[in-house]
């Protein structure tokens, strides 16, 4: 039996289920988090239920703040890389021209979207570890408890309730749910294509999962306010990020409650993986709806 009080345990053990890929969610021992001789109170009786453990050594403060000082390190080297090139080719011009995708090229997208997803996933692979966190357990990277029934699971929850959100909103709240992705349109075009797609279907998912519910959700689901705590601050600190994409009121209220589901599958897989899938089919669809607006050419 591992120690569920020391960082370098592998954590709870998984009886197999009848299927073999791990136990039921409701079958899960109930033990303690990571530093604390009990699990953190106000949590619900999700730990109970579900097989998600917080295990970092990380506090809720600390994470807040880390968290914001990462999305604001990502932005920041993502601008210093595009002024860097357009000094370098005597452009520095442009650079107010950029806040329009349209008259981007390959270096700006890649300077101004991959690159801070690779300094995020970076910087959250090394805040990770700090206090004796052992990384793997700190942000969920242990494979679902269910295998692959996790990741179907986490597919169609963001695939079906994600456009069933989007148009129970668009009922309740009429807006033309275009205007959302017009942003994005001029990169899903020529040379542009495959590098939007890796940012919007690999890179977006993986580092923002690894950031909000990767690293911050943990280090507050074991604080007073548990759960419910958890998922409201990380769900409103993720929404904040996607506040300067031109979206509307309505196109952030959808990525709020798509937020909601997202802590959901990590509470209910007990792993991050199913989430950044999910994540990444979800984002899949809407770049299939987003060229399916383009032009169509002779």
């Amino acid at each position: 039996m591992s120690d569920p009080t020391d960082p370098s345990s592998p954590g709870p053990e998984r009886s197999a289920g009848p299927g073999g890929e791990g136990s039921h969610p409701g079958s899960v021992p109930r033990i303690a988090s990571v530093g604390s001789g009990e699990l953190p109170p106000g949590d619900g009786g999700w730990f109970d239920r579900y097989p998600f453990r917080p295990r970092t050594r990380t506090g809720p403060v600390s994470a807040v703040a880390l968290t914001v000082i990462i999305m604001l390190i990502s932005v920041i080297v993502g601008v210093a890389a595009i002024a860097a090139k357009l000094a370098a080719l005597g452009e520095l011009g442009r650079f107010a021209t950029l806040k329009d995708p349209d008259g981007w090229d390959v270096a700006d997208l890649v300077a101004l979207l991959i690159v801070p997803q690779l300094v995020t996933v970076g910087l959250v692979a090394w805040f990770a570890g700090f206090n004796g966190s052992e990384r793997r357990l700190a942000l969920s990277l242990e494979p679902p408890v269910n295998g692959v029934r996790d990741y179907l699971l986490a597919i169609a929850l963001m695939v079906v309730l994600g456009l069933g959100i989007g148009v129970g909103i668009d009922q309740l709240f009429p807006h033309d749910s275009t205007e959302d992705v017009k942003f994005f349109l001029p990169m899903m075009q020529g040379g542009l294509l495959p590098f939007t797609l890796f940012a919007l279907v690999v890179g977006a998912p993986l580092s923002e999962e690894l950031l909000f519910r990767g690293y911050l959700f943990p280090s507050i689901a074991k604080s007073p306010i548990g759960v419910v705590g958890a998922t409201l601050i990380s769900d409103l600190l993720w929404t904040a990020l996607h506040a300067g994409n031109s979206y509307s009121a309505q196109g952030m209220l959808q990525i709020f409650l798509l937020g909601l589901v997202l802590s959901y599958i990590l509470v209910r897989t007990g792993s991050i993986w199913p989430g950044i899938v999910g994540h990444g089919a979800y984002n899949g669809v809407m770049a299939l709806f987003m060229l399916s607006m383009l032009p169509q050419t002779a």
